[in-house]
């Protein structure tokens, strides 16, 4: 391989990996966004279900919706703490070693815990995502049902009313 061909290589990871960084940051952004969201449509939901099924599915959402949380937390302070690590280590070797040039790459292992606690954190924003749907199902379904019992009461005593 020419020099030519392992810059145009290198150059193409680079720009690979600067678009990963971009866009799984984006990912993560919107992801915390329709958390808090799903968070507070749980909260508004929670008051308005008294059935003990309805409320094992929130918390159940609840659970999965706060290990998002705790994951995407433990996912940048793994990545601050172990980049500081790898910092501290790179300057050790750079300190007993002035005079020579270095050039460091990431072992294969070293994003591999950080990765999936990202996949991870998406994994449980999805299950909550899809406990949200059925519980807002069950809320309108129930709400529905509580509807037409209001008005089937109402055509009850407007014909008690009427008879009497």
């Amino acid at each position: 391989m020419t020099d030519n061909e392992e810059n145009d290589i290198s150059s193409s990871i680079n720009r690979y990996q600067k678009t990963y960084i971009e866009l799984s940051r984006s990912a993560s952004g919107i992801a915390r966004k329709l958390a808090f969201a799903e968070g507070a449509i749980f909260w508004i939901l929670y008051s308005g279900i008294s059935t003990s099924p309805a409320k094992l599915l929130l918390s159940a959402f609840f659970f999965s919706l706060l290990l998002y949380f705790v994951l995407d937390t433990a996912q940048y302070l793994y990545s601050a703490l172990k980049h500081d690590q790898l910092s501290e280590t790179l300057s050790e070797v750079r300190k007993q070693n002035p005079k020579v040039k270095l050039i460091y790459e990431y072992p294969d292992y070293f994003a591999k815990s950080s990765t999936t606690m990202y996949a991870l954190k998406f994994v449980f924003l999805a299950i909550s995502s899809i406990l949200l749907i059925v519980m807002f199902a069950i809320f309108t379904t129930s709400k529905a049902n509580g509807i037409q019992n209001d008005v089937k009461n109402i055509h009850v005593d407007q014909l008690i009313k009427s008879t009497d």
